[in-house]
């Protein structure tokens, strides 16, 4: 039954044979919870994420799998204070290990990327035209100048440079997940080109060298 995409089966919901199949995207997490012997059935769906930390997926993928457990526990008739006693704590940790902060504010409040007279000097994008290749993969990033501005495609994602207060490093303005994407961009002593990308909360970057 798991080969259909079922993750958790057993007599382990309150007593009661129990089914889950859950299902995440980039747009939303979702947790189905079945007791056949009941006809009961729960579906807990949500639009959005911690993204605070590097264990910010795993707590909120947790704390709706918990939502799930306790309407099934309602459902089938298991007291509210039985329920309470454990939902409770449990929460409160993960929401002491998933801490709450500002939310981006390019994204929420209007803010421009930008920095007032911080700029990609005209002299240096020329050096930073090309193609590169991650380091591992097949995967690609390109390089190129539109007008006035520096431009970074990766995939199907086409997104402007901006300056930052070090020459080297830039943001990518993707509106991806409201995150900052951070490019670092650097001439290695083997005279190799090599940009990084990375983005914010997460501990993840990637490294391209230039092709050519």
């Amino acid at each position: 039954m798991a080969g259909y995409g079922f993750s958790t089966i057993g007599d382990i919901m309150f007593g009661h044979g129990y089914v889950e199949q859950s299902g995440d995207m980039l747009g939303f997490k979702l947790v189905n919870g079945f007791v056949p012997s009941r006809g009961l059935g729960v579906v807990v769906t949500a639009n959005a994420h911690y993204t605070t930390n590097r264990w910010s997926v795993g707590i909120g993928l947790a704390r709706i799998k918990w939502m799930r457990w306790y309407l099934l526990g309602l459902f089938l008739d298991v007291p509210t204070a039985t329920l309470d006693a454990t939902f409770d704590p449990v929460t409160h940790v993960l929401d002491q290990m998933a801490l709450g902060q500002d939310c981006h504010a390019q994204f929420f409040d209007g803010k421009p990327w930008d920095i007032p007279g911080v700029v990609i000097p005209d002299l240096t994008k020329p050096h930073w035209i090309g193609t590169y290749k991650a380091v591992g993969s097949s995967l690609k990033v390109v390089v190129t100048l539109e007008g006035d501005d520096l431009m970074l495609q990766l995939g199907a994602f086409k997104r402007r440079l901006v300056a930052t207060e070090k020459s080297d490093q830039f943001v990518w303005t993707l509106g991806w997940e409201a995150k900052s994407f951070h490019v670092v961009m650097v001439l290695s002593s083997f005279q190799i080109f090599y940009v990084t990308v990375g983005y914010q909360y997460h501990e993840k970057y990637i490294e391209f060298d230039r092709m050519g």
